[in-house]
C-alpha cells in the first residue's frame, strides 16, 4: 500500500509554464534581449532558474547573457506575484482529496525556489499537501535523491511505499533512483519517450489515475512486473532463505529456475558466506558468486571454478571476544556449542549465539522471527561503529568492514561488467532492519521479496 505521493510542481501539478515564460520575458526585455516564444520555454525548464537562464544562453542570439544575475532578477521578480496566470492542472485537486481521505501524504518536491513553490501550493491546494521542499541554497537539487529520501524518512515511508510522479525525464530518474514506484504524467513538459527511457513504472494521461494506482497496490505489482521484465538485464541472488533453506542444498525446482533465467538474463549469487560455501552449497552450480558481502568474487570458466578477487579487513580479535562476551552475559546466552566467535578468514567476524556447532534444528528453532537479536541489535551496533553488523543466519550477527554491503557488492559488480542501476533486479528474503538484504531496500535498489524459498520460483515466474 502507498504512504506517500510525491509530485513535482511545474507540468504535473500547476501550470506554470504561462508564468515562467511571462517573467522571463520581462527579464530578458529588461537586458535588451529579444523575447520569447511562450511555447519555446517548456523545453527550458525542469532544472530550477539558474537552469532556465543557462539552457536560454545555449540558443543563438543569447550567449553572453548574465545567468546567474538574470536568475536572481527572475527570482525576485517572480516572488512578488508567483500565482500570475498559473492554474493547477484539470483534476488535480480532487486527486489530491481523493489521496487525503484515503490517509496517503501528499508532498511536492521541486527545483523551483522553495519560496516561489511554497506561495504557489499554499495558493492553489492549500491544506492538501502536508510539505511542498524546493531549491535552497546547498540543496541539491532533482535527480539528486537526497532530498526525497529525507522526505520519506520524515514521513517514516520505504521507497516501495512512496508514489513518485513527475512530467520530465529528470522527475523520471529521481524517483527511479530512489526506488520509488515513479510515474510520468502526458500533460505537462516533457515527451513520453524521454519519460519511458529516464524510468517511469507508467506514464498516464488523467489524474484520477493516480489516486487508482496509490490505492491499488495489486495494480503497483502489475506495473512492477511489467517494467522488470521489459528493463532487468542483471539479476542478483541471495541463497539462504531464497533460494534454499539455510545451509542446505539447491533444490531442483530452484535450479530449473535459475537455468529458465539464465536464458533472459544474466545472473549472479550475492551472499554473505564465501564463494567457495556457495558454489558447493550449490551442488556445483555454474555462475558467478560475489561472498562476504562483497569481499570475495568468483567465476566459473569452462567448468571450472575460480576466485577472482579476495578482499581481506584485520578486526581486533581482543575487542571482538571482550565486547561479545560482555553482551554473552547481559543477555543470557552464555551456554553455547563450539566457539563463541568465530574469525574468519577473509576478516569477516560471526558472533553465533549458541556457539558455531549448535546443532542445526536448534539453529533453525532459536530465533525464527528475530526478536531475540532485534532486541539486542542496536546496543551491538553502538558497541561495534566501525562495522557493518547483520542478523545473520538463524542464531547470529555478522560483521563486515563498513563499506561491505550486498548494495555496494552489486553496483561495484555492475560498474565492472557495464549494467547500470536500473537494469539490476535483486532477489531476497531479509530486507528488515539489520538483515543482510537491508542495504539493497536503503539505497533503493529493485528488488522481489521472498517470504518462502519454496515459492520462489512460482514468484518470479513473472520474469519468463
Amino acid at each position: 500500500m502507498i504512504k506517500l505521493c510525491v509530485f513535482d510542481l511545474d507540468g504535473t501539478t500547476a501550470f506554470t509554464l504561462k508564468t515562467i515564460a511571462y517573467y522571463g520575458n520581462l527579464i530578458l526585455k529588461k537586458h535588451n534581449l529579444p523575447e520569447l516564444p511562450v511555447i519555446s520555454y517548456r523545453k527550458l525548464i525542469g532544472g530550477g532558474a539558474l537552469a532556465l537562464f543557462r539552457n536560454i544562453s545555449a540558443l543563438p542570439g543569447y550567449s553572453d547573457i548574465p545567468t546567474q544575475d538574470m536568475a536572481e532578477e527572475w527570482t525576485s521578480l517572480y516572488s512578488s506575484d508567483p500565482c500570475y496566470l498559473t492554474d493547477a492542472y484539470p483534476g488535480i485537486t480532487e486527486m489530491l482529496k481523493s489521496l487525503n481521505a484515503a490517509n496517503i501524504k501528499c508532498a511536492v518536491l521541486t527545483n523551483k525556489p522553495e519560496v516561489l513553490a511554497s506561495k504557489i501550493t499554499a495558493s492553489l491546494f492549500g491544506d492538501l499537501l502536508a510539505r511542498t521542499v524546493g531549491a535552497k541554497a546547498g540543496r541539491p537539487l532533482k535527480p539528486d535523491t537526497t532530498v526525497l529520501r529525507a522526505l520519506m524518512s520524515e514521513f517514516g515511508t520505504e521507497p516501495y511505499e512512496c508514489l513518485y510522479v513527475g512530467d520530465s525525464g529528470i522527475d523520471m530518474k529521481t524517483g527511479s533512483s530512489a526506488g520509488c514506484v515513479t510515474i510520468g504524467v502526458n500533460w505537462g513538459f516533457g515527451d513520453v519517450p524521454d519519460l519511458q527511457a529516464s524510468g517511469a513504472d507508467a506514464v498516464i494521461s488523467e489524474a484520477c489515475q493516480i489516486a487508482e494506482m496509490a490505492k491499488d497496490a495489486g495494480l503497483l505489482r502489475k506495473i512492477k512486473q511489467k517494467k522488470d521484465k521489459n528493463m532487468k538485464k542483471l539479476i542478483c541472488f541471495d541463497l539462504d532463505g531464497t533460494l534454499t533453506q539455510h545451509r542446505s542444498p539447491l533444490e531442483k525446482e530452484n535450479r530449473e529456475l535459475l537455468d529458465a533465467l539464465g536464458k533472459k538474463y544474466k545472473l549472479i549469487m550475492v551472499g554473505a558466506g564465501n564463494c567457495p560455501r556457495i558454489y558447493g552449497q550449490m551442488g556445483e552450480y555454474p555462475i558467478d558468486i560475489v561472498g562476504n558481502y562483497g569481499m570475495q568474487e568468483s567465476t566459473v570458466t569452462d567448468g571450472k571454478f575460480e576466485i577472482i578477487r579476495t578482499d581481506k579487513s584485520f578486526p581486533d580479535r581482543e575487542y571482538f571476544l571482550k565486547t561479545t562476551q560482555y553482551l554473552r552475559e547481559k543477555y543470557g546466552y552464555t551456554e553455547y556449542r563450539g566457539d563463541a566467535v568465530e574469525f574468519h578468514e577473509s576478516g569477516m567476524v560471526t558472533f553465533p549465539l549458541i556457539g558455531t556447532k549448535a546443532l542445526i534444528e536448534d539453529k533453525l528453532a532459536f530465533d525464527p522471527d528475530r526478536s531475540k537479536r532485534r532486541a539486542m541489535y542496536g546496543e551491538v551496533c553502538e558497541l561495534f561503529p566501525d562495522y557493518s553488523v547483520y542478523i545473520g543466519g538463524t542464531s547470529s550477527f555478522d560483521f563486515s568492514a563498513k563499506k561491505y554491503n550486498k548494495y555496494d557488492a552489486i553496483m561495484t559488480y555492475a560498474a565492472a561488467h557495464g549494467y547500470e542501476k536500473d537494469e539490476i533486479l535483486y532477489v531476497g528474503d531479509d530486507f528488515a532492519e539489520g538483515g543482510g538484504d537491508s542495504h539493497v531496500r536503503i539505497y533503493g535498489m529493485d528488488y522481489v521479496e521472498i517470504d518462502d524459498y519454496r515459492k520462489t520460483a512460482e514468484k518470479l515466474a513473472y520474469l519468463l
